[in-house]
């Protein structure tokens, strides 16, 4: 069975080992360790960063601080993926700062740990940003394999998208509360 790391294991984090569990070892790192049993092996960052597929989980905050410190510890080849909520600013950090040799897919699932077992017609936007090894396709079938529809779009779409919904989504709550 192949493995795959996961830098970031907080909720989402551990959702996504959850969902990798079945077809892949599942090694994380997280800077604050978390000591349950989650169906993930936690381990050093050194020996996530050895996986061929290094998934970023870590809030936007800390995000452009880890690019910078794991980019010179990635080996070829290695597919490194985000989950950020937002396009624009990951996958320019990944692009201006991980070797030209690996492989960038950006990524943002449309769910969260408080969604993921509710419902059946869960999405993921996908965008191939650096491609070396054909892992877009590999990664894009296999979401596809466990049910998700994968909406292809440049981050600037999805971003744009974003702010819209978002932006009802807040002025709504935020009339509900007056």
């Amino acid at each position: 069975m192949e493995s795959l790391g996961i830098i970031g294991i907080g909720r989402f984090g551990k959702m996504l080992g959850k969902i990798f569990a079945d077809d892949f070892i599942v090694k994380g790192y997280d800077a604050n360790p978390v000591s349950k049993d989650i169906g993930i092996k936690m381990t050093d960052l050194e020996s996530v960063l050895k996986e061929r597929t290094i998934i970023l989980a870590v809030p936007i905050r800390d995000f452009k601080d880890l690019v910078m410190k794991i980019s010179p510890q990635l080996k070829k080849p290695c597919t490194v993926i985000d989950v950020c909520s937002v396009k624009v600013f990951p996958v320019n950090v990944m692009k201006d700062n991980l070797p030209k040799s690996i492989d960038i897919i950006g990524t943002h699932p449309l769910f969260g740990p408080d969604s993921y077992h509710r419902s059946e017609h869960l999405k993921i936007m996908m965008c191939d940003v650096q491609e070396k090894e054909d892992s877009f396709l590999f990664w894009s079938s296999y979401f596809v394999s466990k049910g998700f529809q994968v909406i292809e779009m440049s981050p600037e779409e999805h971003d744009k998208l974003a702010a819209r919904t978002q932006g009802i989504t807040h002025f709504i709550g935020r009339s509900l509360m007056n």
